[in-house]
């Protein structure tokens, strides 16, 4: 195990440099850079190159990058070139909106998916599960901005009601952050929960198949019982890397569902500083989702073997 865990971390090196230097040749390649932005208004050349050199953005692409390859080195990505605040620190701000966001759309799915998986196939073929297929299937193919623009105008025309559309910090106020992220986080879990029912319905289907449910069932296990102790844990296995990837992806940042509910979460940042041209922005932001979402795929395989006895690693 201990060898597994360090040739694991040791491939943190190779993808984060192999995402980094990827991020940065491309963000190159785009038209424009960040000097473009700040001076849209002016039309003094002189202004314009000051600035790019200021900012180093005069020199050849290769002494860029091992300029920027030495400071990343020592997660050292410098101000960001907009705001002029450490780009870690605009991270940070960004984070916790993102991470709640994800918290909750997770937690969602989970409570939705479980049970209704486990319904659905332990009464398969029936009005329930039926049911289940179909509004999963629904809410599969139902776009996440659909469904934002129509939470907040049906309850605005209907009720004059929306969510507050101005972040408040969970700990400053808990009921208007709750009151502000139950709606799109309910829309995110909502979406995601549509793969994880069906998948859990096809694994309940295919462990309740298996001998030893069998043998439970024919040494007196009553049917729910023997679901809830031996299908339940099994079918769930897979499920485990699902949840974990999905949370990551959301901590990454739903740009659409962030902009329509006025989330300033990790979304709206990295697509604001790609569009601006920000690259120590975009170049620490992306490093930060490679390092995490690394991370939580070696958690997953870490707790295959606490869930699964079978699973070992060398």
């Amino acid at each position: 195990m201990t060898s597994y865990l360090v040739r694991r971390l040791a491939l943190l090196i190779p993808v984060l440099w192999g995402a980094g230097t990827l991020v940065f040749v491309l963000l190159r390649l785009l038209p424009g850079d960040a000097v473009t932005t700040l001076l849209a208004d002016s039309q003094n050349a002189g202004d314009i190159e000051q600035l790019r050199r200021e900012l180093g953005l005069n020199e050849p692409l290769a002494v860029q990058y091992v300029q920027w390859l030495g400071k990343a080195v020592t997660f050292d990505f410098g101000d960001s070139l907009l705001s002029r605040r450490p780009v870690l620190a605009e991270l940070r701000q960004a984070l916790p909106i993102s991470a709640e966001l994800a918290l909750i759309a997770t937690s969602i799915t989970i409570l939705v998916a479980v049970p209704g998986g486990v319904l659905a196939a332990a009464r398969q073929d029936s009005v329930l599960d039926y049911a289940a297929r179909i509004l999963s299937a629904l809410f599969l193919a139902t776009p996440s901005f659909w469904l934002g623009t129509l939470a907040l105008v049906l309850p605005a025309y209907y009720f004059g009601w929306i969510p507050p559309l101005k972040y408040t910090p969970l700990l400053d106020d808990p009921l208007t952050n709750l009151e502000q992220f139950l709606l799109p986080g309910a829309i995110l879990g909502l979406g995601s929960a549509a793969v994880a029912l069906r998948m859990m319905r096809s694994q309940m289907l295919e462990v309740l198949r298996q001998d030893y449910i069998r043998t439970a069932r024919a040494k007196g296990l009553r049917g729910a019982k023997a679901i809830r102790r031996h299908a339940v844990p099994n079918a769930l296995i897979p499920l485990v890397a699902l949840f974990g990837n999905e949370f990551a992806r959301l901590l990454g940042g739903t740009v659409i569902i962030e902009t329509i509910f006025n989330l300033p979460g990790v979304g709206r940042l990295t697509v604001d500083a790609v569009t601006k041209r920000d690259y120590p922005q975009v170049e620490a932001n992306v490093l930060f989702f490679a390092l995490f979402f690394v991370l939580i795929n070696l958690l997953i395989d870490l707790l295959y073997v606490f869930l699964d006895p079978r699973v070992r690693y060398v």
